[in-house]
């Protein structure tokens, strides 16, 4: 059985885990480079209510019309999330099948969710944003290359084998780029991780093909 409290309480005290207040210049960059303007932005999958809470501040300091949506497939941080989301629609489900009408999303942030999903859930997951996003929609999705030895990817480790809920595993960001080569490349920065040497975080700005 997977200790969900243990899970969160870690992630959270994690020195490697970043939040949008740390990467959201870099996000605004890549939408105004990109033009966007959306009236719908999802933010699919998050681990906590501060990086949910940051996504509300993010989304109305620069989008403050859009109406938000928020997912995640895990029911533990939906439940902690309710009161730091006022103006969110909070939803469970699977990224994978997103429960939305087609085209009916302009932006779909994806915040290092991408890092907590295995290969075959990544095409699954392009697969599914190719049929909500809209037109002129954008996919931002930010990856991060943590060393394999770290204390944390150690940690995510633990919970890769088990059968349910959602399978923890670490794809590095080179891995990412080939499963959204299913979206067109429109824009790419890279910024270093506060806690790590060297450029370790990229930011994709990608456009449905």
């Amino acid at each position: 059985m997977v200790d969900w409290e243990k899970y969160y309480k870690f992630y959270e005290e994690s020195p490697n885990v970043l939040s949008i207040r740390d990467t959201q210049s870099a996000y605004f960059q890549t939408l105004n480079y990109m033009h966007a303007d959306p009236k719908t932005i999802l933010l699919g999958g998050f681990a906590s209510d501060f990086s949910l809470d940051d996504f509300e501040i993010f989304s109305k300091s620069y989008f403050p019309k859009a109406k938000t949506f928020a997912l995640d497939i895990n029911k533990h941080p939906l439940k902690k999330a309710i009161l730091s989301a006022p103006n969110s629609l909070l939803l469970q489900a699977d990224l994978n099948e997103l429960p939305f009408k087609e085209g009916s999303i302009d932006l779909m942030l994806l915040d290092f969710t991408l890092n907590c999903m295995p290969p075959e859930n990544i095409a699954g997951l392009f697969s599914s944003a190719s049929r909500v996003i809209s037109p002129n929609g954008i996919v931002v999705a930010s990856v991060i290359d943590l060393p394999r030895t770290s204390r944390f990817i150690k940690f995510v480790r633990q919970f890769e084998m088990r059968k349910e809920n959602t399978p923890y595993t670490y794809t590095p960001p080179a891995k990412v780029v080939e499963y959204a080569s299913q979206f067109d490349l429109s824009y790419s920065v890279q910024m270093p991780h506060p806690n790590l040497l060297g450029p370790a975080l990229t930011i994709m700005g990608l456009k449905k093909s």
